[in-house]
C-alpha cells in the first residue's frame, strides 16, 4: 500500500467512524485493528485528537500553531 493509498483509507476510516456512538465506534475500530493494527492506531490518534474542544478535522477546523 503506497503512503497515499494509507492516508486515504485512514481518512476514509476516520470519517466513517467519527460521528459514531462509542459501542459502534469501538466495534468498527476493532475490526481495523484486527486488519491493519497501525491503521487503526493512527486512526484512533485522530480521534483523540478530534475530540479536543479546539479541533474538529472532520471540519477542517485546526488551531493556529497545531
Amino acid at each position: 500500500m503506497t503512503e497515499v493509498d494509507r492516508h486515504r483509507r485512514v481518512t476514509d476510516i476516520f470519517l466513517e467512524v467519527c460521528d459514531l456512538p462509542p459501542e459502534a465506534r469501538a466495534a468498527a475500530l476493532a475490526r481495523v485493528r484486527r486488519d491493519d493494527p497501525g491503521i487503526a492506531a493512527e486512526v484512533e490518534a485522530l480521534l483523540h485528537h478530534d475530540a479536543s474542544p479546539e479541533v474538529d478535522i472532520a471540519a477542517g477546523t485546526v488551531p493556529r500553531g497545531a
